[in-house]
């Protein structure tokens, strides 16, 4: 199914402005209400802005389906003139006139898609957005764009002030600023970065950083999570071989790749996982690779492209217990990544399983020892788990710090439950220490092994 909305922009801002405003809302109510069948996922969306008389018309061409509520979010900013921009710009004689839209334009009307925004700002040569010279540049784009516009309007939760035991180093070191410089140079995206890691100046001092690939734009909107939320740009074919040459120049031993959630694509970037995979093989043949992946929701024969580019490791993490996810994780579906990670150990028995949760959004004890079960019931190597820390006032609250000893308590009860390797500490992250737990890991699997047991 295909439906075309679009969205007229009177010239000079008439009176009857808060008319079309207000039809420009109802029409994007009614395009969700066309679709609330299956609103799960949006596979295309692409904007243009056309000339059509004295209007200045956005199109919009939707495929298939998207969460609802990231629709509404969606269609709404795409109608975000409001109207004491509209006549003030009016007011100061400035009209919008180019069938393409110029800075003024953009500045002015403040009608923002992310077809005109770059992935990233530092480290590429400025993408030419549109023909002419009044162009924005990426980072005025980005500063338009709402890093989380679906939580703009939610109340503010209260920020606890962190513990002693949650203080880091803030970074600036010379290594730290070295592995800036590459990750720059390649114009990639990192995870430590997007996603605020508390770990980062840690890391990057020794040249760790985990990839981020598909860009920097989620299509899903978790409560716990820093990274942007919106719609993606189309996958880059030359980012494989960028975040190859990285690895390489970095001299990584163990390289991490991550991705955003892409629901628009229809392997969810499984094949881009597989592609960078391939890329680091060739360029850093001794590399061990470990993937953490999205959870491929209904995504028919993802999971076994991601399987078949032979990782040494598959992580996908399950974040929190099954009854906060509707409140922390309401994109995905707890049984399902359960599923998932059992059916990499059928596809692939050799490759290491990894999953990780955070404390302190509210679950109970007995909620994560029952995490654990499930988790070995699908033969799963590893567990990590982490403090979580709030983002912004717009982001799940911090329910409570969860001191060492009792991270400690729970990776006892792990290992005595059958996990290989248990990393449980208030900074622990899913890639931080991954190259030496990777280690751990072959080296117990060895173990287990020259013992006559299973693991």
């Amino acid at each position: 199914m295909i439906a075309n909305f679009m969205i007229a922009f009177l010239d000079r801002c008439p009176g009857d402005s808060e008319g079309n405003f207000f039809l420009a809302r109802v029409a994007a109510i009614f395009v969700i209400r066309i679709v609330k069948r299956r609103p799960e996922y949006i596979l295309r969306m692409r904007g243009q802005v056309v000339a059509h008389g004295r209007r200045q018309i956005f199109v919009a061409r939707v495929r298939h389906y998207a969460q609802a509520r990231l629709i509404v979010q969606i269609l709404i900013s795409f109608t975000s003139l409001s109207l004491h921009e509209c006549k003030q710009s009016s007011a100061q004689g400035r009209y919008p006139g180019e069938i393409r839209p110029s800075a003024t334009y953009l500045r002015e009307n403040a009608v923002m898609s992310t077809e005109y925004h770059a992935p990233r700002c530092e480290g590429l040569e400025k993408q030419r957005m549109a023909s002419g010279s009044d162009l924005l540049s990426c980072e005025q784009v980005m500063v338009k764009q709402p890093r989380h516009p679906e939580k703009a309007h939610r109340p503010d939760q209260p920020v606890a002030r962190k513990p002693a035991w949650i203080r880091v180093k803030a970074p600036g070191s010379a290594q730290w600023a070295a592995t800036q410089k590459i990750v720059r140079e390649h114009g990639l995206v990192t995870v430590c970065e997007e996603a605020g890691c508390p770990n980062i100046g840690e890391c990057w001092e020794k040249k760790h950083a985990t990839f981020m690939i598909m860009g920097d734009i989620c299509t899903r909107a978790c409560a716990f999570c820093n990274v942007r939320t919106g719609l993606p740009r189309a996958l880059d074919s030359f980012e494989p071989a960028r975040v190859a040459e990285a690895i390489q120049k970095l001299g990584l031993a163990h390289a991490v790749i991550t991705s955003v959630d892409r629901d628009d694509l229809d392997d969810g970037g499984a094949g881009h996982f597989a592609s960078v995979v391939a890329a680091i093989r060739a360029a850093s043949s001794s590399t061990t690779i470990e993937l953490l992946t999205p959870d491929f929701l209904r995504k028919q024969g993802a999971l076994e492209v991601a399987v078949a580019a032979k990782p040494d490791v598959f992580n996908h993490n399950l974040e929190t217990v099954p009854s906060k996810y509707l409140e922390v994780r309401p994109g995905a579906r707890y049984f399902h990544s359960i599923r998932l990670l059992q059916r990499v150990k059928e596809l692939d028995p050799e490759i290491f399983t990894k999953s990780g949760i955070m404390l302190g959004l509210g679950e109970e004890r007995h909620e994560v020892l029952q995490v654990m079960d499930d988790l070995r019931s699908a033969d799963v190597d590893f567990l990590t788990i982490g403090q979580y820390l709030q983002p912004t006032r717009k982001h799940h609250a911090v329910a409570r710090f969860v001191p060492p000893d009792e991270f400690s308590s729970y990776a006892e009860v792990a290992l005595a439950k059958g996990f290989l390797l248990v990393s449980a500490s208030p900074l622990t992250r899913s890639s931080h220490h991954a190259g030496e737990d990777f280690a751990k890991l072959k080296a117990r699997r060895m173990g287990l092994a020259g013992a006559g047991l299973s693991g």
